[in-house]
């Protein structure tokens, strides 16, 4: 909500300002209002309901993934289907640079550090730096950690 009024917070969420108060007074929002909260917040409803997860899923990913939640909620099937389908294909890339990181962190008998493995999983999987940049990058990583010497 940051700086913004309650009711012009309210108003974004597509809510009464009433029903808003009552979620900051403790009150708990069902899911379809919750659904409508973290998709004007393009946060994940894991992250505000409980604080788990990503607070953010990437883009169009987010919308599917509000899309899913309600769907599913409201009994939808084919609705939550779709979204479902949707998201597996967009995650996919990610999928496969995670594949990759692994099977190159085998190949190099390395175990990647979970900071790097998160920078380099989102640079291969949006295309910013090719497999075999990462390997590169993985291989000084390893020489870095271990005082070994980095092949040229």
């Amino acid at each position: 909500m940051g700086t913004q009024s309650v009711n012009a917070f309210a108003k974004e969420c597509g809510l009464l300002e009433g029903s808003i108060r009552q979620y900051l007074a403790g009150g708990i929002p069902g899911t379809d209002k919750l659904a409508k909260i973290a998709a004007a917040n393009h946060v994940s409803m894991d992250w505000l309901a409980a604080g788990r997860g990503p607070r953010e899923y990437p883009g169009e990913l987010q919308a599917h993934h509000e899309d899913f939640i309600l769907a599913d909620y409201q009994g939808d099937a084919a609705a939550a289907q779709r979204s479902s389908d949707r998201m597996h294909v967009l995650m996919e890339p990610t999928r496969e640079a995670g594949d990759t990181l692994t099977r190159i962190a085998a190949e190099l008998q390395m175990e990647i550090p979970m900071r790097w493995f998160s920078v380099l999983l989102v640079q291969l999987a949006g295309r910013h730096i090719s497999p075999a940049a990462a390997r590169d990058i993985l291989e000084a990583l390893k020489a870095e950690l271990t005082g070994g010497k980095v092949r040229e």
